[in-house]
């Protein structure tokens, strides 16, 4: 699960209100690549952009975790490059499009 707009100067930058509560939106299985990997270009983009991201490695399944006890089911953190192809179009609000095959590469 990814958040999207999640700091002030990002929304702006985008010229979106600032939400009041989280936009959400998923990078499927099909997005991971590991540390190094080659990323393919889909030939139907033209726009490819990418951002600096902290992944934080959930490491249990968990469900209505408390604020207090959210840290003890972080396993760790690593870098993650998360790859959008700006070009094609949003099939619904969501940010579906963001889930292409090797978009997410992680690591180290």
């Amino acid at each position: 699960m990814c958040v999207g707009l999640n700091y002030r100067a990002h929304a702006e930058e985008a010229g979106q209100e600032i939400p009041r509560h989280p936009v959400l939106f998923a990078k499927f299985a099909n997005s991971l690549v590991g540390h190094d990997a080659t990323v393919m270009i889909p030939p139907e983009t033209a726009a490819v952009d990418y951002e600096a991201e902290l992944a934080v490695v959930i490491g249990e399944q968990c469900s209505h975790v408390s604020v207090a006890d959210a840290l003890n089911h972080v396993a760790g953190y690593c870098c993650a490059n998360d790859l959008s192809a700006h070009d094609l179009p949003f099939l619904s609000t969501q940010c579906t499009v963001k889930a292409i095959d090797g978009f997410l590469p992680l690591g180290p």
